[in-house]
């Protein structure tokens, strides 16, 4: 959801290449994300001075970590207003070139899974 990205800031994802804050793990992650909702609302409780909500340690390490985490969430932000072209979504009811499925499937050693997807299909091999 919404809150993984934000969650990912302060723990960090080594697939995304998010260091995360030094020092806060899963579990310290989620009790902000829980609190706060986003990363700028965290700062801006640090800068508030607000200490409620904060677990124990947090604000200090949040606080080394500022211009990480005031960069970071601008990486991790998906873009929700972007259009998106009609798509035809249908499966299709056989391979549109059977041949060169059945040579790709011969080349990479895929004649099981090819001959499962056929079944399925219900298209006889050629």
């Amino acid at each position: 959801g919404t809150g993984y990205a934000e969650f990912a800031v302060l723990r960090g994802d080594p697939s995304d290449g998010l260091p995360g804050v030094k020092g806060v793990g899963a579990k310290t992650a989620a009790a902000l994300v829980t609190r706060f909702g986003t990363v700028e609302a965290i700062l801006a409780a640090l800068d508030d001075g607000t200490q409620d909500g904060f677990p124990a340690g947090a604000r200090a390490k949040l606080e080394a970590a500022r211009d990480y985490l005031e960069v970071a969430p601008a990486v991790t932000r998906t873009v929700r207003d972007l259009p998106v072209p009609a798509l035809d979504d249908a499966l299709p009811s056989t391979p549109r070139d059977p041949g060169r499925l059945v040579a790709l499937a011969d080349r990479w050693g895929l004649d099981s899974p090819l001959d499962r997807l056929l079944a399925a299909l219900e298209v006889a091999r050629t």
